[in-house]
């Protein structure tokens, strides 16, 4: 999974800043490892447009145009080892704060998906929402930004609100669940995740167990679901869980429990037991 803001990728009008996708991408490709890319132009809570196009409507001609000149750009560095690409990152969360502009955004998303499929014809395309969107107050919406969608892309991290845990085990019912709601369509995870912070109401025991369910109903969904990846390999160090505190605009101790111990490994490098796990559930063992 290779994720990238609009604005990083065109820091100022129409000049560019891709050198480190070019080399991500080469990277991957030399190991003939297949990859997920994502455009965040929302990105969660945020609009990552270039400066200059954050308040243009997105239905406007400008805003498709630059977008399109951006594909362009990227033309030559997407190989065939890129498989899927993402027009937006959960996209729902700003969307629901900002409902005018769903009908905005799905005249501009179709617009950009249209142009991949001239530009690109064998590259999948869709939108990443989170599950628990999908599954509820966004339901609706969604499904119709997805008509035109190859795939159906979404985010799983199963908490409550206040950012309590689920049960470990939610994986087998929700996967299924993510099928009904795709219509057909294949599944794409861009992001499956579970917090180890007791401030969770989690453990590092709770997080292994979910590792072994995630790969289980993973599995059992077959083709159908054809590309997960996990989050994350480490914890964040505290740094940068601070750095994101700010940008979510979020200072609350549940939620920075939640994105500081998602991490299979601890920031310090050492496993914690889901890292076991999650290596013998690669390897098809339970």
């Amino acid at each position: 999974m290779l994720t990238y803001t609009w604005s990083a990728l065109e820091p100022t009008p129409q000049r560019y800043a891709l050198d480190q996708i070019r080399e991500a991408i080469a990277f991957f490709t030399a190991r003939r490892i297949n990859i997920y890319l994502g455009i965040q132009l929302i990105n969660t809570v945020k609009r990552e447009t270039p400066s200059d196009l954050l308040t243009v409507p997105f239905d406007a001609a400008q805003i498709r145009a630059r977008f399109r000149a951006l594909l362009d750009r990227l033309q030559p560095l997407l190989t065939a080892n890129v498989k899927y690409l993402a027009i937006g990152n959960e996209v729902d969360v700003y969307l629901e704060a900002h409902p005018a502009e769903w009908a905005t955004y799905q005249i501009f998303y179709e617009d950009g998906l249209a142009y991949v499929h001239q530009k690109f014809p064998s590259l999948l395309v869709g939108v990443a929402a989170t599950y628990d969107g999908a599954s509820g107050a966004s339901q609706a919406q969604l499904a119709r930004l997805n008509t035109q969608s190859d795939v159906v892309i979404y985010t799983y991290y199963p908490l409550r609100a206040d950012f309590q845990v689920h049960s470990p085990q939610a994986p087998r019912t929700d996967f299924p669940h993510m099928l009904t709601l795709a219509a057909g369509k294949p599944v794409v995870l861009q992001e499956v995740g579970f917090p180890s912070d007791p401030l969770n109401g989690s453990s590092e025991a709770m997080e292994a167990e979910f590792v072994t369910h995630v790969l289980t109903a993973w599995r059992a969904a077959g083709a159908r679901m054809p590309f997960l990846s996990y989050f994350l390999e480490h914890d964040f160090d505290n740094d940068t869980c601070d750095l994101l505190l700010s940008y979510y605009e979020l200072p609350d101790q549940a939620f920075k429990a939640y994105l500081c111990s998602l991490g299979l490994r601890r920031a310090d490098g050492s496993a914690k037991p889901a890292w076991d796990r999650f290596i013998a559930g690669a390897k098809g063992n339970p």
